[in-house]
């Protein structure tokens, strides 16, 4: 098969050096987000990471981090995280909130944390399953990528808005914009001599790509 590339090496070429170093640390950042919230309440690191990629769908990232923040410190107090406002779908919420009911089902069960495969099988949508992975796991998956409506619109060189049905990407094609992101990678490595990982060069288009437009 032959992905399209052009657009994310183009976007990429467009990157300052700060956005490089932020796309490069972005998820190392996240991690120690949550690593954070997870010192401050107890809670294992690998549960909020979940509760951060479940309710990051249309969540401002520092708002993302505030609620997770926020359900998580509830939770750990023995309150209802369903019960916390936050800036994000119900049914996303509900994915946080199970997420950590499960943690507890496997603290009274003896086992010591909720399982990696659990919170994969709860979040059940490839973006924020990819999400999840990445700031959990991002120096195991190399290959995973988080496609949202940004990474898209890079692939495509085209800015349609996030709210546009358009942009609703099912399975084949995320595979597919997976597929772009993998072979961008190579051809911004051969090219530079670098070794930029896929997850790498989405989030340093990512950055790069917001600041082109003007994107908050």
């Amino acid at each position: 098969m032959t992905y399209k590339t052009s657009g994310i090496v183009g976007t990429f070429n467009l990157a300052n050096a700060q956005e490089i170093h932020d796309g490069i640390t972005w998820y190392n950042n996240a991690y120690d987000i949550a690593y954070s919230i997870s010192s401050e309440t107890g809670l294992p690191a690998i549960v909020v990471c979940g509760v951060l990629a479940a309710i990051s769908p249309n969540n401002k990232w520092p708002k993302n981090c505030a609620n997770a923040e926020a359900m998580c410190a509830v939770f750990a107090a023995g309150g209802d995280p369903m019960s916390v406002k936050i800036s994000c779908y119900n049914a996303m919420k509900q994915k946080a909130t199970d997420i950590l009911t499960m943690q507890k089902y496997a603290e009274d069960m003896g086992d010591c944390d909720v399982t990696y495969d659990q919170i994969m099988a709860i979040l059940n949508g490839r973006k924020i399953q990819c999400f999840f992975a990445c700031i959990y796991g991002h120096d195991t998956n190399k290959d995973i990528v988080c496609i949202d409506g940004h990474a898209r619109n890079i692939v495509y060189k085209e800015r349609i808005s996030l709210h546009d049905s358009k942009l609703t990407i099912g399975v084949k094609e995320y595979r597919n914009l997976t597929g772009c992101y993998i072979a961008a990678t190579k051809r911004i490595n051969k090219e530079n001599s670098t070794s930029y990982l896929p997850y790498q060069i989405q989030a340093i288009t990512w950055c790069t790509w917001r600041r082109l437009h003007g994107i908050k």
